[in-house]
């Protein structure tokens, strides 16, 4: 996982450049919509913007470890 691809496209801020966090970014993604608790959800945006993270990447790492940690224990 040593390396990134760069993909060069329009943003709202002018980067011309993107470099995705992991290799997962450039797989095809499902757009769907969810209900969150406004606090919490400020609070998502501040950490993604200190780490440097796109709000879907976050919440996409978010999921594939608590998928991952369920598979593990249901393993034993």
């Amino acid at each position: 996982m040593g390396f990134y691809y760069y993909l060069t496209f329009s943003l709202p801020d002018d980067r011309k450049t993107y470099k995705p966090q992991n290799p997962h970014t450039l797989m095809a993604r499902k757009s769907t919509s969810i209900r969150v608790d406004e606090g919490l959800w400020k609070e998502v945006k501040k950490h993604c913007i200190d780490a440097n993270l796109e709000i879907y990447e976050y919440v996409e790492q978010l999921v594939r470890e608590d998928l991952q940690m369920k598979r593990t224990k249901g393993k034993r």
